[in-house]
């Protein structure tokens, strides 16, 4: 027996494994609340109220108290709808082609981190939520990647544009 839990308790420890940790069974009841409003959303932040608001349903559905979808995609359609993830994920793969063109033109190790923090947040942010969260690490770290990215290729491109100038 594993911890004393007895064949009961394996056999409940193994169905949250595959719910993840009843992850799927909030995603499904936060599907529902996303096609109410599929293209703005609930307004930023102003889904998850506890028992009072639209969370409301998506908690008593899951039968515990949730404060997010645990899924940071399904968060951002809850806040901005399908409008605010279509910008999200535009934005995001024009910052992982951009990541890419660096590795292409800066050897060293420091120019794959770029890509290696895109690929965690997407990962990430498949079963825990941190886009567009205030004080969170990951958001900070995103953005910042985001600005030294942009920052990095038009600094090339000025310097590309003065070496053009002075050969004139």
């Amino acid at each position: 027996m594993l911890n004393g839990a007895g064949p009961e308790g394996v056999i409940r420890k193994r169905d949250s494994y595959g719910t993840l940790t009843g992850r799927t069974d909030l995603w499904g009841a936060t599907l529902t609340s996303i096609l109410q409003h599929p293209w703005l959303g609930y307004g930023f932040n102003a889904f998850w109220e506890g028992m009072q608001g639209a969370s409301y349903s998506v908690i008593t559905s899951v039968g515990w108290y949730v404060r997010h979808a645990h899924n940071g995609f399904i968060d951002l359609s809850l806040d901005l709808g399908m409008l605010g993830l279509a910008t999200f994920v535009t934005g995001y793969v024009v910052l992982s082609k951009r990541a890419l063109q660096i590795i292409r033109r800066v050897p060293g190790p420091a120019s794959y981190w770029f890509c290696a923090f895109l690929c965690f947040m997407l990962l990430y942010n498949l079963d825990e939520s941190s886009i567009l969260v205030q004080n969170n690490i990951f958001w900070i770290v995103y953005t910042s990647t985001a600005v030294n990215i942009s920052t990095y290729l038009q600094k090339r491109r000025l310097s590309k544009v003065r070496e053009l100038h002075y050969e004139f």
